[in-house]
């Protein structure tokens, strides 16, 4: 597939909303597939927050005494948001099993 026929099919899936202003006028290199389930796209958002948690979790060790808290603040700010896809998934699964 040449790079033409990778922007022509990109364009007909769903964009992702995070662009810069710099990019506005170009086409997305990143793109989410029309159609995903909300289940298969929350449980990769929690693999990626897994990976956000463990790289900051590494970055930390790296932080001055001041940037400590803004780096612990983003930590805080991950496990939540993965302690609320894990609370949806659970409901997900709770309502498949119910329906069996």
């Amino acid at each position: 597939m040449t790079a033409i026929q990778a922007l022509q099919k990109c364009s007909t899936l769903r964009p992702s909303r995070s662009r810069s202003k710099a990019a506005l006028n170009t086409p997305p290199l990143f793109c989410v597939r029309a159609g995903v389930s909300a289940e298969d796209a929350l449980v990769h958002a929690l693999l990626y927050l897994r990976c956000a948690s463990s790289t900051i979790a590494e970055a930390v060790q790296y932080s001055s005494e001041a940037g400590k808290g803004l780096v612990w603040s983003t930590q805080h700010s991950v496990e939540m948001a993965v302690a609320l896809i894990d609370a949806v998934l659970d409901g997900v699964e709770s309502t498949a099993m119910n329906k069996c």
